[in-house]
């Protein structure tokens, strides 16, 4: 199992892509969807959003349409995730964003707040997940940067 986790670049928004193979919008997580009615069958939308993901790889000038990639493991997720929990209370837009199990996205207001809490941690932090901070911070700035959410998944 891993976790991933990317920051979008705002080119579609700004014009700097190609057309899409369908209608798009913006979900309110942020993500690139097809436009699709109520009723149009679960098949189909899986369809339409294999079509956009394809799109997606090649858009713009950022691969996959990303500005920011994480790629981690579980075991350093989790030992990272641990520092946070040990102190509870000490990191609480941290643990809203990243121990709320479900949580997929974080929005760039809430990231500009986990900034300020990651530079914290960052010099508290023993230096074995240090690497994993830097990742985080990083997501976190490109969403505050960008203007778009990071999203999660694992």
């Amino acid at each position: 199992m891993s976790v991933d986790a990317w920051v979008r670049c705002r080119c579609y928004e700004d014009g700097k892509t190609s057309a899409p193979p369908v209608p798009v919008t913006v979900d309110a997580d942020g993500v690139l969807r097809p436009q699709a009615g109520d009723d149009v069958d679960q098949e189909v939308i899986d369809e339409l959003e294999e079509r956009v993901d394809q799109w997606l790889a090649t858009a713009c000038e950022h691969r996959g349409a990303a500005i920011s990639v994480y790629l981690g493991t579980n075991a350093e997720w989790i030992e990272f995730l641990r520092q946070i929990e040990s102190q509870r209370g000490r990191y609480p837009v941290l643990e809203r964003e990243l121990l709320t199990l479900g949580h997929v996205t974080t929005a760039p207001a809430a990231a500009g707040e986990a900034l300020t809490e990651m530079k914290r941690l960052g010099v508290e932090m023993p230096p074995r997940w240090a690497e994993v901070a830097v990742d985080v911070e990083r997501l976190f700035s490109s969403s505050v940067r960008e203007r778009t959410p990071v999203l999660w998944s694992w």
